[in-house]
């Protein structure tokens, strides 16, 4: 397995991730939609910084670090003193073969790296309370539950930071 940066020429295989994500979904309330917006902005690098794995060239899992507050505004504003700049870890995917070998754990402590030399002081992220696997993850890589919303009237979310 390999993780690298994803870059415009691998916009088509991120797609094609997202759309195996979003067909196997245990329950639909844990994705919440990706509006166009976003999506034409996924590898864009001043919006975002989106990590690949890869087995062989298959990409298999993905997971990214959102630096607009486009992406994270409404959840921070919930996070009562959070010290600036933030950056959101979001879009963390892993193709239903392949889990359960702490692969995103690997790529959003790699995230949390590069956040750290961006200067990046806290991290947000938007997990349902349901998603066992992504608390998981996230409370091994230092996520502390801040707040709880309903996102688009009907997505419930922890929303958890992580001090840098």
């Amino acid at each position: 397995m390999k993780i690298k940066k994803l870059k415009k020429k691998h916009s088509e295989i991120l797609d094609a991730l997202i759309e195996e994500i979003e067909k196997n979904l245990v329950d639909k309330r844990w994705w919440l939609p990706i509006n166009e917006v976003s999506r034409k902005n996924f590898l864009n690098d001043e919006w975002c910084y989106f990590l690949g794995l890869f087995d062989r060239r298959k990409l298999i899992g993905a997971s990214c670090l959102f630096f607009n507050e486009h992406e994270y505004g409404a959840s921070l504003e919930l996070c009562s003193h959070t010290e600036r700049p933030v950056a959101e870890i979001g879009r963390c995917m892993i193709a239903p073969k392949y889990r359960g070998h702490n692969y995103l754990y690997k790529l959003n402590k790699r995230l949390l790296k590069i956040a750290k030399k961006k200067g990046i002081k806290n991290i947000i992220a938007t997990i349902h309370p349901n998603n066992q696997a992504s608390l998981h993850s996230f409370a091994h890589i230092g996520a502390k539950l801040k707040a709880t919303t309903i996102k688009n009237e009907i997505y419930e979310r922890n929303i958890y930071t992580i001090a840098l």
